[in-house]
């Protein structure tokens, strides 16, 4: 049985659910607002309109956002290699006793 993790490594743990979870909001969020310029936009928007200002907005945001998953399972992929540990010195195992006839 290996040991508890430390504070330390329930910060790196806590570091990485943030950022997944914070990307996946601001993804979500992106995505609610791409979609509602889609379906109010009557005709294709010109580069100079400010719904395509909006939508390059969103874009930017998405991609922020699945940055902030990447580095949010980069740091999930440290946090176990950090907290892998060797297993606790014991006793050593015994052989069992063999029959005797």
């Amino acid at each position: 049985m290996s040991a508890r993790p430390g504070a330390a490594a329930r910060v790196w743990d806590a570091a990485a659910l943030a950022l997944v979870a914070g990307g996946g909001a601001l993804y979500a969020w992106s995505h609610a607002g791409m979609q509602s310029l889609i379906t109010t936009q009557i005709r294709a928007a010109r580069v100079d309109s400010p719904n395509f200002a909006r939508w390059n907005g969103y874009r930017e945001s998405s991609n922020l956002a699945l940055a902030l998953v990447a580095a949010g399972v980069a740091v999930g992929i440290v946090s176990y290699f950090r907290a892998r540990r060797a297993p606790e010195a014991g006793p050593a195992p015994t052989a069992p006793d063999a029959p005797t006839a």
